[in-house]
């Protein structure tokens, strides 16, 4: 992906120069994710993990166009820290540990 985007620089191809990085790299992600579930699971559940991620993507980015919260965010980032942070607390949907269960297994992890 890297060499594309600097190959097209060196072959005057501006538009394919002007495409930023982060959504290639999204996509890469959701692809790896997509063939890691299809491995360990059927194409059908693997495309419905699928789905539900671009759904989500969606409409986290119809939410984040909005002006209040790119204000909200850029102007007050701590009130937005603690928002997601209460939320993931409350959803429980940590990559690893949960808050309670580290304070629960405190002892075990050292």
């Amino acid at each position: 992906v890297l060499g594309v985007l600097l190959g097209a620089v060196n072959i005057n191809l501006g538009s394919l120069s002007a495409v930023s990085i982060f959504p290639i790299l999204i996509l890469m992600l959701l692809t790896e994710n997509f063939i890691e579930v299809q491995t360990g699971k059927s194409r059908h559940e693997a495309t419905l993990v699928m789905l539900q991620t671009i759904v989500m993507a969606i409409i986290g980015a119809v939410i984040l166009k909005t002006n209040w919260v790119q204000k909200l965010v850029l102007l007050n980032p701590e009130i937005s820290l603690l928002v997601i942070a209460l939320f993931d607390i409350y959803v429980g949907k940590y990559v690893g540990l949960r808050a309670l269960e580290m304070w629960k297994f405190r002892k075990l992890m050292k």
